[in-house]
């Protein structure tokens, strides 16, 4: 178990969900077959598209020269083919911590969930060339760091 109250065990990623002004409640995990949200599994099948439009917030993220983020301030957006969707907030305790899925993340593109910009944002890929080897890669799991 790592010390900031995310562990790994097996493919597995643990995110802890907020509630309204900061409060931690519940567990977001992310696995190749499907994604549960505190009780909720939901199989990966019954996916249309997974976007992360907030990933950049992190636990002693300097906001401003007074306020320092308790890194509450993410979200996934889950399309479901049902076409509901979910909106799950989640802690990052670290920055960059959300990387620690990247084989996640990777599966869920080539399973055509993850837009491929959206996987870029959030692995940090900026340079051209990086990008091109990065997407020659995906074949093979996306493994080659190039940047």
């Amino acid at each position: 178990m790592n010390s900031f109250k995310i562990y790994i065990p097996a493919r597995k990623f643990y995110f802890f969900q907020k509630r309204e002004k900061g409060y931690l409640e519940g567990n977001l995990i992310f696995l190749d077959n499907n994604i549960k949200i505190n009780d909720r599994v939901l199989n990966i099948d019954t996916v249309e598209m997974i976007h992360f439009p907030l990933f950049d917030d992190y636990a002693g993220k300097i906001i401003n020269a007074e306020k320092v983020s308790e890194g509450v301030d993410n979200n996934v957006m889950l399309t479901l083919k049902s076409r509901e969707k979910i909106i799950s907030n989640f802690q990052l305790t670290a920055r960059y911590q959300i990387r620690d899925i990247r084989e996640q993340l990777v599966h869920y593109h080539n399973s055509g969930k993850l837009h491929f910009l959206n996987l870029i944002d959030i692995l940090g890929i900026e340079d051209y060339n990086a990008i091109q080897i990065f997407k020659n890669s995906l074949s093979d799991g996306g493994s080659v760091k190039s940047y």
